[in-house]
């Protein structure tokens, strides 16, 4: 099950200027010079070919997207057909060991335009040496349509004289996986906190009766910075049902991802009821990493659930309570 979300309300918007004052970039890589960009390296996997990644204006044959994020040029890799070939686009050396008393961010754009339903895949990597095993950082399964910047915070621990970044692209059939303006920033120590708090209706369809894991409410929490912890200790969701009774007992949910696209592989809570109109998750103490985290809020349908009846929630103000602060500011009830 992978809803596509729909438009999100924005209820908290903080001073995001409070971030990054002072930058120094340690590597960059915008793919227009021949001498820069031919020091990256097309690894093959075995098994799945020897495609190779090709410097172009924009995806596939110049469409989606229609132009590089910046400048005349930008890495592709694109393949036509299901074959699955997979190749590693493996930077030149960076030398990271001087940052050891900064913090560390590789930035670049990325789309992936979708065709007929097929989207190609990427996977970002490091490796602290030549030698060494390769390590996922993130990957990105789903359509990215219009170039969108990642920021990945690199840990501490990888700062290394020899270190390499690759960008691994995987072919479905889509319009090409798009990679641009590559840089690994170091950037002064701010502390995290809470950048935004938004909610949005992942599904708007009719739910049947006797049907678990149906997901009512999403949340976005957007965190920024990238030292020291900050922790989700509770939510509070309130019910907008028509009747709480059409849930079965302990049928309320929460679950938490890293993307926007639900899945039951890590469930926070179960077993909930509502309350006098509150289903209340505490004690929940997730560490909110720098970027979105996702959590869903779920509904299992009672057999006997009155048929026409609605199924509904919102996120009540100052219910999501993070470190030493409460969220959201207002009443955060999306349409649907």
């Amino acid at each position: 099950m992978k809803p596509k979300l729909l438009p999100v309300i924005v209820i908290v918007l903080l001073n995001s200027s409070l971030f990054k004052t002072n930058c120094q970039v340690i590597f960059s890589e915008n793919f227009e010079i021949d001498s820069t960009r031919n020091k990256w390296i097309n690894s093959y996997i075995p098994g799945h070919g020897h495609e190779d990644w090709q410097f172009e204006n924009g995806g596939y044959d110049g469409y989606y997207p229609l132009n590089p994020a910046n400048g005349n040029y930008n890495a592709l890799f694109q393949q036509v057909g299901i074959s699955n070939e997979i190749t590693k686009f493996i930077s030149p050396s960076i030398d990271l060991a001087s940052s050891m008393h900064y913090k560390v961010e590789l930035r670049f754009w990325h789309a992936q335009m979708e065709w007929n339903g097929n989207v190609d895949e990427l996977r970002v990597y490091y490796k602290m040496g030549v030698d060494s095993p390769w390590v996922m950082l993130e990957e990105y399964t789903d359509e990215v349509a219009n170039w969108k910047q990642h920021i990945i915070l690199l840990d501490d621990s990888i700062y290394t004289d020899d270190f390499y970044i690759a960008f691994e692209g995987e072919s479905n059939w889509g319009y090409g996986v798009c990679v641009d303006s590559v840089e690994i920033i170091e950037t002064e120590v701010v502390d995290r906190y809470i950048d935004s708090v938004n909610c949005f209706q992942p599904l708007t369809t009719f739910v049947a009766t006797n049907q678990n894991n149906n997901v009512i409410l999403g949340i976005m929490i957007s965190v920024e910075g990238n030292n020291n912890d900050i922790t989700l200790d509770s939510l509070a969701v309130t019910s907008l049902n028509t009747s709480d009774s059409d849930l079965k007992p302990g049928g309320v949910k929460l679950f938490y991802t890293n993307k926007a696209e639900f899945s039951t592989d890590s469930i926070v809570s179960s077993g909930i009821d509502f309350n006098g109109s509150i289903a209340a998750f505490t004690d929940i103490n997730i560490i909110l990493p720098t970027g979105d985290s996702y959590f869903w809020v779920t509904y299992d349908i009672d057999s006997l659930a009155t048929q026409g009846n609605y199924t509904d929630a919102q996120i009540s103000a100052n219910s999501i309570k993070i470190k030493d602060a409460t969220y959201p500011a207002y009443n955060c009830s999306p349409a649907g």
